[in-house]
């Protein structure tokens, strides 16, 4: 006698952990293929593979080689052979050919025996969005470095992570120096309590600030900086960092100051003539009525030389 209900439980147990395992599969952002070491023929590929490799979901043989640019062919198997070999060997990067588009990736392989034949699974990991981010990320620093603005990156209790080129261009600090100490006009040191407050109040708060400060360089000189102070916020809208910008208008001021002193001289200028055109015009009338008043008096009276002392004074 067989017991059925026994069998029926095995049978569905490994049905289950088949069936638990293909989903954890399919799941896997990863491309993974199992290869026949023998024909070197793919012989299963996970749903990811699908969409890499642009393969058909059905029975076409495919050799796991055939993904490789011809530069690349020898250097993938040598490293096929030396996995083959030996295990835990390490991950290597290649570029693989999809529709004629150059593809980097990430590959992985380990083996193991399934019904007495080798197997390998081979795991491509797609890299184009890891270099992508690579690239942006250089593409900022570079930009970072290229801009005339002092620019200053500090964590969310303002200690310096990092400082452009600029920065120690105009302060002639180097990042080694100023990395992870406290930012100045973050710690309010060139600045009253209640201004320093205000700004901690601004962007502690999620919001932009915008001020003026005054900063000590290196070598004692001291400059006049115009500050934008961005929060930097994760996926959780938690501040992680702050941004400031900062530019130097030292001598923006200094000119300023420059053209408002000749306004106010030529100002001067203008109401020193206005007034000496209308005085010149008093002394006219007076010239005119004393020139007149010496013709009709006596040369020899005292009023006729009183009136000359005026004209000469005139």
């Amino acid at each position: 006698i067989i017991d059925i209900k026994k069998n029926d439980i095995c049978n569905l147990n490994f049905y289950n952990y088949v069936e638990k395992y293909f989903l954890l599969l399919e799941s896997i952002d990863d491309a993974m293929i199992l290869v026949d070491v023998n024909k070197e023929t793919v012989i299963e590929y996970n749903r990811s593979a699908i969409s890499l490799f642009g393969l058909m979901n059905g029975h076409e043989k495919i050799y796991h080689y055939q993904f490789y640019a011809k530069n690349e062919f020898e250097k993938y198997l040598e490293y096929y052979k030396k996995s083959l070999a030996k295990s835990g060997v390490k991950s290597e990067k290649f570029h693989i050919r999809v529709n004629n588009i150059s593809v980097p990736v990430k590959v992985k392989i380990s083996t193991s025996y399934i019904n007495g034949l080798k197997m390998a699974l081979v795991i491509f990991t797609d890299l184009r969005g890891q270099y992508q981010l690579e690239k942006r990320r250089k593409l900022l620093a570079t930009a970072m470095d290229q801009v005339a603005e002092s620019v200053v990156i500090t964590n969310s209790y303002g200690d310096i992570e990092y400082v452009n080129l600029a920065y120690e261009q105009i302060n002639g600090y180097s990042f080694d120096e100023v990395s992870g100490e406290q930012l100045n006009i973050l710690k309010g040191d060139n600045t009253n309590t209640y201004h320093h407050k205000l700004m901690w109040d601004e962007i502690s708060n999620g919001r932009v600030w915008r001020g003026n400060f005054t900063n000590r360089k290196k070598n004692g000189d001291m400059a006049c900086e115009e500050v934008t102070i961005s929060p930097v916020k994760d996926d959780f809208g938690e501040i992680v960092n702050y941004v400031a910008v900062k530019r130097d208008i030292t001598q923006h001021l200094i000119l300023e100051n420059q053209i408002r002193q000749s306004q106010k001289m030529h100002a001067i200028g203008m109401l020193a003539g206005g007034i000496a055109h209308d005085f010149n015009n008093i002394l006219k009338s007076i010239l005119g009525f004393a020139e007149l008043c010496k013709i009709q008096c006596d040369k020899t009276s005292t009023i006729y030389s009183n009136i000359d002392e005026i004209i000469q004074a005139s």
